[in-house]
């Protein structure tokens, strides 16, 4: 107490300076419309500009929440899409669960690590074997096919894209279902992959989308896997090699989807006996 008093007395001459400065302010905006407007609307912008910062602060922390809510939501989605499902009767197309068998289930995960430049690419994902995700799973994003799990730990997963060599996705173009091929990449432009197999008597358009096919179970009937450029020709040869923009920017890729094929282990073990020979 002796110690404040000892304050007030130090100071007494500044502390009264300040509280009559106060008051004459305060009596002088409150008579003066236009410098109490004036002092009101200063006011307000500075507390505006704050709570905009303070908005935008907040809404930086709660992005990354947003962003897994959403994926999780797009990951069911998927799953109820009809091409998540296996069709039980022919010529029905009403999904319900007497004529329709759950396929392929999703789980999203978010890329931590990738590669793009080099000759074989990958990239790591946040999620491995304690929820689930296996070697061999497909692997998705919005904007269509990245590539398959190559190796797993308990919290993490190793993917290879599409980027690589030796990868080979069977395909088919979407305007001309008949019409197939295999996607590989030559090394070139991350950018870009090619489409081989299709025979030079078929007429190819520009512009024409490329989806999976379906057949090795990794992956979905009708992922997107890019769109044919207009810069190929017929050199003479029996089949083209159609260069395909990819619809997947590897190079921005965060948000992805493992795919499971419930059915996967059924169809393998039926094939291995007359496929592998």
């Amino acid at each position: 107490m002796k110690n404040l008093f000892n304050f007030l007395k130090k100071f007494r001459n500044f502390l009264l300076f300040f509280f009559l400065q106060v008051f004459i302010l305060g009596l002088y905006f409150n008579s003066r419309n236009y410098h109490k407007a004036t002092f009101i609307n200063t006011s307000s912008a500075v507390s505006g500009w704050m709570l905009t910062k303070r908005h935008n602060i907040s809404k930086h922390f709660k992005l990354e929440t947003t962003i897994d809510s959403l994926a999780y939501a797009n990951a069911n989605l998927l799953a109820q899409q009809p091409k998540s499902y296996y069709q039980l009767q022919d010529k029905l197309f009403i999904i319900n669960d007497s004529i329709y068998e759950q396929q392929y289930e999703y789980t999203p995960a978010t890329v931590i690590n990738s590669t793009t430049n080099k000759r074989n690419n990958y990239i790591t994902i946040n999620k491995g074997t304690i929820l689930g995700v296996e070697k061999g799973m497909g692997v998705i994003s919005d904007a269509g096919i990245v590539g398959f799990v190559i190796d797993v730990s308990n919290h993490y997963a190793i993917i290879k894209t599409i980027l690589s060599e030796k990868v080979n996705i069977s395909a088919n173009i979407k305007e001309q279902e008949n019409v197939k091929g295999q996607i590989k990449w030559d090394g070139d432009n991350s950018e870009v992959c090619q489409l081989h197999g299709v025979t030079s008597d078929i007429i190819v358009i520009g512009g024409e989308t490329i989806l999976t096919k379906g057949s090795n179970g990794v992956y979905p009937e009708g992922i997107v896997i890019g769109k044919i450029k207009n810069d190929f020709e017929n050199n003479g040869s029996l089949t083209l090699k159609l260069n395909i923009n990819l619809s997947v920017n590897f190079s921005q890729l965060y948000k992805v989807y493992l795919v499971k094929n419930i059915l996967k282990t059924e169809q393998k073990s039926i094939e291995q006996n007359y496929f592998n020979e």
